[in-house]
């Protein structure tokens, strides 16, 4: 039998809960809104939609859809966004050495803080500089801040829009910062071959989903998804947790998804380690570690299909086709135990971080060649 969590209509019985509105990419392709505590499912990937959760996190930026401005003559000549309406800025430089800058307010960090910048751009004619990632030339201050991490791209064709990021670091927690983005394709009178919308600078080692802001930082609050399952569908002396999904960054963090009984002494967790491109699965019964199996992936933030088999003498790993780990302890879990699928750490309301694709509990133990055939990419 297969209890699935996340079936293709995009139903489930999870507990979700955010208090604060949130974005995310829709099935027609759009960028929009999302009440406080309504589960997203993101399309930005196109395809099937992904549950997305994320750590809360506040956009500095006090305009997000225009910026902030510097040796820019015209900001109301506007495009389509990637939300549908037309805001986006194509801004009109006045002279061969104008740069479309976006500035954030000062504010004073640890040292060695970590900020990204994030933003949507669309080439609507060929710049006059077509070597520039995301058009982006450098996000510097004079002082204090150093590149951690140089621009890329992070998402493309949301509405005609690429999003890019870049990540900085605070060299000097007594100072006070402030983030320049110098937009360099624009540079030439009168050229406009570029659009921007979406300006987001927000603590962290990578950008999250866009925060609207319209003259004060705004900030998004963490999504959780607990609570799902009982006794009867999950089957406390075998069974199969299946996930396909991805890390929201390879960010040095642990994140969980657990199969419990609401406390810290029985459980079987999946992991996202805190060690680069690495996942875990682990059994604990009745407080007693059963076993851990560890394995380094190639990449976290892309789709990777994972399924754990327990059974007693029969407990196996699987990533994408190919078995990575097995162990043979007789120990298992006495009937009833395991009630609880949460996207945490048992007995703990922490986030999971990450997209999922497809979550299902089977309530029998499935053989190697049917445990082949459901996680080959």
């Amino acid at each position: 039998k297969l209890y699935s969590v996340l079936p293709t209509n995009g139903d489930g019985d999870f507990t979700t809960s955010r208090a604060s509105i949130a974005t995310r990419v829709n099935e027609n392709g759009l960028l929009e809104e999302v009440a406080a505590n309504v589960p997203r499912l993101d399309y930005s990937d196109g395809g099937c939609p992904s549950l997305l959760l994320e750590p809360t996190a506040t956009n500095l930026i006090l305009d997000s859809v225009n910026g902030t401005t510097i040796n820019v003559s015209d900001l109301t000549n506007k495009v389509v966004s990637p939300d549908g309406l037309i805001n986006a800025t194509r801004p009109i430089p006045t002279s061969s050495s104008s740069r479309f800058e976006q500035v954030v307010l000062a504010g004073t960090y640890a040292t060695n803080t970590l900020l990204t910048y994030s933003w949507y751009r669309k080439r609507i004619t060929t710049p006059l500089v077509t070597s520039l990632i995301g058009d982006l030339d450098t996000a510097q201050n004079n002082v204090n801040l150093v590149i951690e991490t140089a621009n890329k791209q992070i998402e493309s064709n949301i509405n005609g829009f690429d999003r890019f990021e870049v990540t900085v670091k605070i060299v000097d927690g007594s100072l006070s910062s402030t983030l320049r983005g110098y937009l360099g394709s624009i540079v030439g009178i009168g050229n406009l071959s570029v659009a921007y919308f979406g300006h987001q600078y927000e603590v962290g080692s990578y950008a999250t989903s866009y925060i609207k802001t319209v003259g004060t930082t705004q900030t998004r609050v963490a999504d959780t998804a607990t609570g799902s399952g009982n006794s009867t569908v999950i089957n406390s002396s075998e069974g199969v947790l299946y996930f396909e999904g991805s890390a929201l960054a390879n960010d040095g963090t642990n994140r969980y998804m657990s199969i419990d009984d609401g406390t810290t002494s029985n459980y079987i967790y999946f992991r996202y380690v805190s060690t680069s491109n690495t996942v875990l699965m682990r059994t604990v019964v009745g407080g007693v570690v059963i076993n851990t199996i560890q394995v380094a992936v190639a990449d976290t933030t892309i789709y990777n299909k994972f399924a754990f088999k327990w059974k007693s003498g029969d407990y196996a790993f699987w990533i994408n086709g190919v078995e990575v780990g097995t162990d043979t302890s007789a120990t298992i879990f006495p009937a009833n135990t395991l009630n609880n699928l949460g996207m945490n750490f048992p007995a703990s309301t922490g986030g999971f971080n990450a997209n999922t694709k497809d979550l299902r509990v089977y309530t029998t133990a499935l053989s190697d060649a049917e445990l082949t055939t459901l996680t080959t990419i």
